[in-house]
């Protein structure tokens, strides 16, 4: 992952007025579970099934690694566009739990 715009995909059109996504940088906030998952999937490098389930865990059903879901972690707060202090660090252990997590997040920063 070498930068922001690697990790959040192709450019698409801002969108307008504070709180959107900054100009060339692809709006990823508010994605259902499937898309969201595909993208976390994508851009791990690594392929799922194509029904996600968000009791899936991401050990032992999507195969990844302790590195790899800390990976996950900053996936979803660069699609969020936020950042948890690491005191509150969630334990991700489910697609669910990091779906959970990134709509924490855009709670967060709508707010």
């Amino acid at each position: 992952m070498e930068n922001d715009q690697s990790m959040v995909g192709a450019p698409a059109p801002a969108s307008e007025g504070a709180g959107g996504p900054a100009p060339g940088v692809e709006d990823l906030r508010h994605l259902e579970l499937g898309p969201f998952a595909r993208r976390v999937a994508g851009l791990l490098e690594i392929e799922i099934e194509a029904d996600v389930n968000p009791y899936d865990h991401l050990v032992d059903d999507w195969g990844i690694d302790s590195l790899q879901v800390f990976q996950v972690l900053v996936i979803v707060e660069a699609m969020a566009g936020a950042m948890v202090p690491p005191p509150e660090v969630p334990d991700l252990q489910t697609v669910g739990d990091a779906y959970d997590y990134y709509r924490a997040l855009l709670v967060t920063i709508d707010a």
